[in-house]
């Protein structure tokens, strides 16, 4: 029944002030909730891809999840509010435009990143190991010196309490040789002959491919991480997908003039070598045989001792090779060489202080182009002994014969997500170094990193 309040006729009900509305249904469909995330895999997928290999479209079938199914039209409005009117013109036509524009990136961080302008965490997070190359105006000081000196001649003579007492007819020759000195016999099955090189094919991409290997990466990675979403795991398969790419281009255009060049170094080692050897002569023994050849039983396996888990028996055959390489070359010759150090710290946990060495002991490589870094980053040292080797290295971007980076070889069971990330960002901000290396076998270093159990989706992030 109605009522009748000071000549108003009012509903059973109904509120009396003028200013309360009725509640009215919105018309249409409901509005699609775009989040923060979600944009920023729209731009990702967006900016970072030719047009021409993944469309609008499938980048809208990718994002896809759940109730979430965007529009084609919406999305192209809201890439006007994020880009531009011209949004077109900011994605790339084809490979060769995308290449040109992350040189174009990079070289626009180093020109304008200096130093400087580091956020002060970064610093004080790795302490004084993350700083700048100390090696371009090293100098040692007298102390340094005296110390050093000291300590050589401490080596040089040991006391015969510390040392084994050699057999008299078990002493072995400790004078430099040419890789021919050893001949064939010492070459291992996993180990790359210097004299064959890769041909310009090797490096070519098969443009065929791209949707088999993409798929077969998919399923890797669903299998693997089953809790992350498809359109996230997608991501990370376009990611690595065009890492690939992006480094086949790139190797196949350069490969000629490199391989021209690192053969010419190669003969002139060679012939360095082998007059080096010549000169010298034989060695006279002493008791330090006895200690190198106690350094090569403990180097000849990896002194982490590859777990299974983790490295499949080729690439445990392949790391004993490089172990035993580099016991010839460097640790059956030098008392308390920087890769015996290393494994110190690697097995007894020494403290990364403690851990000192010099710019020529990080830069020599060996007879399969191995730096210092690359055995650290082998054998797993922890994060401040590959900051302070990153620091001292001239080329932290420096390959061995197999096209290798450190990052290629990295064992991260012993780095956290917050040392990666600080690896990463040193390596692209301070130096030039090329993320997109494909090693003789094609893969990228997050793909090598990707076999091991420890690298989680986190660490992914953590890097990128």
């Amino acid at each position: 029944m109605r009522k009748v309040k000071d000549g108003r006729v009012t509903k059973p009900g109904g509120s009396t002030s003028s200013n309360a509305q009725p509640s009215r249904r919105k018309r249409g469909r409901p509005a699609i909730e775009w989040t923060r995330s979600r944009k920023r895999k729209l731009l990702r997928l967006y900016l970072y891809t030719p047009e021409a290999d993944l469309s609008l479209k499938k980048i809208l079938d990718l994002l896809a999840e759940g109730g979430f199914h965007p529009k084609l039209r919406h999305t192209q409005c809201l890439l006007k509010e994020l880009l531009s009117r011209l949004y077109r013109q900011k994605r790339p036509r084809n490979w060769a435009s995308m290449e040109d524009r992350l040189a174009a990136y990079l070289r626009s961080l180093r020109d304008t990143k200096t130093s400087a302008s580091l956020s002060p965490t970064v610093l004080t997070d790795c302490s004084i190991l993350l700083a700048s190359n100390p090696s371009a105006n090293w100098r040692p000081s007298n102390w340094d010196r005296a110390g050093l000196s000291e300590q050589m001649r401490e080596l040089d003579s040991p006391s015969p309490t510390s040392l084994p007492k050699s057999d008299e007819d078990g002493d072995i020759d400790l004078s430099p040789r040419s890789p021919r000195d050893f001949g064939e016999s010492s070459r291992q099955p996993g180990c790359v002959s210097v004299d064959n090189t890769c041909s310009g094919g090797t490096f070519k991409y098969d443009s065929g491919t791209t949707d088999e290997r993409r798929d077969s990466c998919m399923n890797s990675l669903r299998d693997r991480f089953p809790s992350q979403t498809s359109s996230f795991l997608a991501d990370v398969a376009s990611l690595l997908s065009g890492l690939s790419i992006y480094s086949s281009s790139a190797e196949s255009s350069s490969h000629n003039s490199a391989s021209t060049s690192s053969s010419r170094r190669r003969r002139r080692r060679r012939r360095s070598s082998a007059s080096t050897g010549a000169l010298q002569g034989n060695a006279p023994s002493s008791s330090v045989s006895e200690s190198a050849r106690s350094n090569s039983r403990t180097l000849s396996e990896d002194p982490r001792r590859l777990k299974a888990e983790s490295q499949t028996p080729a690439i445990s055959h392949v790391t004993r090779a490089e172990n035993e390489e580099l016991v010839c070359s460097c640790c059956s010759k030098t008392v308390w060489c920087l890769h015996q150090r290393i494994n110190a710290a690697v097995i007894h946990k020494q403290p990364a202080d403690s851990f000192a060495c010099t710019p020529e002991e990080v830069n020599t490589r060996d007879g399969l182009g191995n730096t210092a870094l690359h055995v650290a980053a082998r054998w797993g040292a922890p994060g401040p002994i590959l900051f302070r080797l990153m620091a001292l290295s001239s080329n932290p971007a420096v390959i061995n014969q197999r096209h290798e980076t450190f990052l290629h070889v990295l064992d991260p069971s012993s780095l956290s997500n917050k040392e990666l990330g600080h690896i990463a960002k040193y390596l692209a901000t301070s130096r030039v170094f090329n993320f997109a290396q494909l090693d003789e076998e094609g893969h990228t270093f997050v793909e090598r990193l990707f076999r091991h159990l420890s690298f989680s989706i986190e660490s992914l992030e953590a890097i990128f």
